[in-house]
């Protein structure tokens, strides 16, 4: 079954049955086709005590298969839309439609075909889709497509009851609407804009690898430390200065006494920065402070990374 979109002025109408389709539809036609308004107001003959309102019009109303606006969606609960499909169309052996869509799940009827194919088509289209739950964002759907309220209400033809269906029929009704379900997930707040969950892993991936290579560009573009001192980061030279820091104090320690301590703290030192540059530093405790500040940044920035991609996870 093709997808239907009906264009209003800044959205196209996804046309979905089962979720107040009518409805929408001839609200379309009351703000949007003055002249098919007029037509059916006023040129069509209607049994006694009925009247344009009563009647389904999404056949009298042009549209395309690809939409060429943003999307509006009215999603409804795949059970619901299920029993009411089966109520409209008179289907009263609710094991075997299930194990008709199973094998073929879109058909010609368009109560029974996914609500997803027009997520897909508004996809290759490139054009993005707002959702709105039936029936709790009707008026909200309403308002994006520059329609009066309260909305037509045109009841539902049912042939039969809405069938009861098992925990078991549930669960099979679930998994051939799937995809379904997600978007009605999906659709946590009126007008939300549906991102693919295969789409928006991708995007998170990018994401995370960006993250990480940022990170690692910062470190390899070594670590500004006090005084200015630019010092290189790759590992071999975190592990050389970390090194240099536990050999600082090894040192210190065998001084023999106090005097031999002090002259040796007060010792200027060399350092190579990241030009491999030596540059002097003033005494010990002055380099075991860059050394200490050189280590804190690099933690820091992957700190910061980690922090991030947790937030995208």
């Amino acid at each position: 079954m093709k997808c239907k979109f009906i264009p209003t002025p800044g959205a196209d109408f996804a046309c979905n049955a089962k979720a107040a389709s009518s409805s929408f539809v001839r609200a379309i036609i009351a703000a949007h086709m003055p002249e098919l308004e007029e037509h059916i107001s006023t040129a069509v003959a209607y049994p006694t005590g009925k009247g344009p309102d009563d009647v389904r019009w999404q056949g009298r109303v042009d549209g395309y298969e690809q939409p060429k606006q943003p999307v509006v969606l009215v999603v409804r609960g795949v059970v619901e839309r299920f029993r009411s499909a089966c109520a409209e169309s008179g289907v009263a052996e609710v094991d075997a439609k299930l194990a008709k869509l199973e094998s073929a799940p879109a058909g010609i009827d368009p109560h029974f075909c996914p609500q997803a194919r027009y997520v897909e088509a508004a996809g290759k289209a490139g054009q993005p889709v707002r959702l709105y739950r039936f029936e709790r964002d009707l008026d909200a759907a309403a308002k994006a497509l520059g329609l009066a309220l309260p909305l037509p209400v045109i009841k539902t033809f049912e042939r039969i009851a809405p069938p009861t269906l098992t925990p078991a029929q549930q669960a099979r009704v679930l998994a051939i609407y799937a995809a379904d379900a997600a978007i009605w997930d999906a659709a946590v707040t009126a007008g939300v804009e549906w991102v693919d969950p295969a789409a928006a892993e991708l995007r998170r991936a990018e994401q995370l690898a960006l993250i990480s290579h940022e990170a690692a560009a910062a470190i390899d573009a070594g670590i500004e430390v006090d005084g200015g001192i630019r010092l290189a980061a790759a590992p071999a030279d975190q592990l050389a200065f970390a090194l240099l820091l536990n050999l600082l104090r090894e040192a210190e320690a065998l001084q023999p006494d106090d005097k031999a301590r002090a002259a040796f703290l007060a010792t200027p030192q060399l350092i190579a920065d990241a030009g491999g540059t030596l540059r002097t530093v003033s005494d010990i405790p002055a380099l075991r402070r860059l050394l200490v500040s050189y280590g804190e940044a690099i933690r820091g920035i992957w700190n910061s990374s980690r922090a991030a991609a947790a937030a995208l996870r």
